[in-house]
């Protein structure tokens, strides 16, 4: 019986010095028996060192291949891999996060025994950023998003898998969202299309199927905060409006709104203004409030670019097909998929 094959997808820009130690994070993971993996390491065309450390990464456990993609945007990146990828299990994280070392059985064996066609599992701060962290109240934003109300890990591609059968019922990542566009949720409506379209979801459980995120600790500071909450609002409100179709009637009354309760959030916390690090919870909630309406506010002069909770793209910026001039390659001899 030959083994089921797996793809992880790691897509980069300008991380270099991360995505070494996620590559040695890599070459630490078992490898099932009956799997065979590979390592697809996507450059969405960085400018520092990264296509150097790929071709100097040698994994005793996998194969390793180099992409590269020119088209900025991270959800470019994403269909070009899925593109080019072989595994029939698809499981994806970042070029900041640190997996386990029983990550793949825990991610990819529900796929592997035909009892699910997608999996998600949690992702946690590590311990120094958490360390770092400027308070309870901004700990508890970022572990937003990576857990629903419920205490759920909440669909990300820092760890996730997915069963190359289903991918042919979607259009694929959607690149107006994600890093390099609107900044998030690229990932969300990914799995959610894939649940509409009847693939049969699955929350991996276990220590191993718990990633640790490495971000960059100047995310913790004020400025990035900001422009973080903005972001997330502006994907959202792209989110709701064109696949939700739920949107207000006219959101300029709450736009200005929201400005008055940006100024008064500062107002309360004036000392808090002039700090490095991080905001005040209630000022950071005026931030995304401010995105999401005023991304709806543009979207809403746009067709939509879905059907209701439909699941191919109809308007819009579509998934472009694998580019011609981009670069795929082995970074090393041998077997693979």
């Amino acid at each position: 019986m030959n083994p089921c094959t797996v793809t992880i997808i790691i897509c980069t820009c300008n991380r270099a010095d991360n995505l070494a130690k996620t590559l040695d994070a890599i070459g630490r993971l078992e490898v099932p028996r009956d799997l065979l993996a590979e390592l697809l390491v996507v450059d969405n065309a960085s400018s520092d060192s990264t296509h150097d450390v790929v071709r100097r990464c040698t994994l005793g456990n996998m194969r390793v291949r180099y992409l590269h993609e020119p088209r900025r945007g991270k959800c470019n990146a994403l269909n070009t891999s899925l593109a080019q990828s072989g595994g029939e299990i698809i499981l994806f994280t970042d070029d900041d996060v640190r997996p386990p070392v029983g990550w793949i059985e825990a991610l990819c064996r529900p796929i592997a025994a035909d009892q699910a066609d997608i999996v998600k599992g949690h992702v946690v701060m590590s311990p120094e950023n958490r360390r770092i962290c400027d308070g309870a109240a901004n700990l508890h934003w970022l572990r937003d998003a990576e857990s629903d109300d419920r205490g759920e890990p909440v669909a990300s591609g820092s760890n996730m898998a997915v069963a190359r059968r289903v991918l042919g019922a979607i259009s694929g990542f959607d690149p107006e969202l994600g890093p390099g566009a609107l900044g998030f949720h690229d990932d969300v409506l990914f799995w959610e299309q894939l649940v509409a379209a009847g693939a049969r979801p699955c929350v991996a459980r276990g220590p191993d199927s718990v990633v640790e995120h490495h971000f960059d600790p100047r995310r913790l500071e004020r400025a990035a905060m900001k422009r973080e909450a903005a972001s997330s609002g502006r994907s959202i409100a792209y989110f709701d409006y064109h696949w939700a179709h739920s949107a207000p009637a006219d959101p300029t009354w709450r736009i200005l709104r929201s400005y008055a309760g940006l100024w008064w959030a500062r107002a309360r916390n004036p000392f808090r203004c002039w700090s490095s690090k991080g905001i005040p919870p209630a000022e950071r909630y005026q931030y995304f409030k401010l995105g999401y309406l005023l991304q709806l506010k543009r979207e809403m002069r746009r067709p939509r670019n879905y059907r209701l909770r439909g699941v191919c793209k109809i308007h819009g910026t579509l998934p472009q097909p694998f580019p011609e001039g981009a670069a795929c390659y082995p970074t090393e001899p041998g077997n693979g998929l």
